[in-house]
């Protein structure tokens, strides 16, 4: 278990305002870390990094939000999956976003151009996140940006 903080900074003309919200989260890697599960009063979140098909990782997440279930007091307000079909890096020979222009259009990769440190990125959809080992960040296109950095 560890203490989190998520902090959002909302910028708007001259405004910037700061809250910071405290929570507990609880981390569960597989010993080979191709399973993740993350739990917090928020949300659950499973990372798979080895699997078969949408339907093996639909079947795991399941069985994992059935066992949450088990326990007293727990209330699931809403329950969201994303499934990524990954590109292989290693059988593409891409080890940097820039390799990422031989399959796609380069203006979908705009937005690492901004970017100092190409290697942290994490997520460049309509937002960008970095990550490192002591925090996380996100800006997205909504004008916040999110901390995310344990205690």
């Amino acid at each position: 278990m560890a203490d989190v903080v998520e902090s959002e900074i909302q910028i708007k003309n001259d405004l910037i305002r700061k809250k910071d919200r405290p929570f507990k989260q609880w981390e569960y890697i597989s010993s080979d870390n191709s399973n993740k599960i993350v739990i917090t009063p928020n949300f659950v979140l499973y990372d798979c990094s080895q699997y078969i098909s949408f339907e093996d990782v639909l079947d795991k997440f399941l069985l994992i939000i059935e066992e949450i279930l088990k326990f007293d007091n727990v209330q699931i307000g809403r329950i969201g999956i994303r499934y990524v079909n990954g590109f292989p890096s290693n059988e593409f020979e891409i080890n940097s976003i820039s390799d990422w222009e031989k399959y796609f259009d380069s203006n979908l990769l705009a937005f690492s151009k901004f970017c100092d440190n190409q290697n942290g990125i994490t997520n460049m959809v309509n937002s960008i996140e970095f990550s490192y080992p002591e925090f996380r960040v996100k800006f997205s296109c909504s004008d916040q940006a999110r901390l995310y950095y344990r205690l």
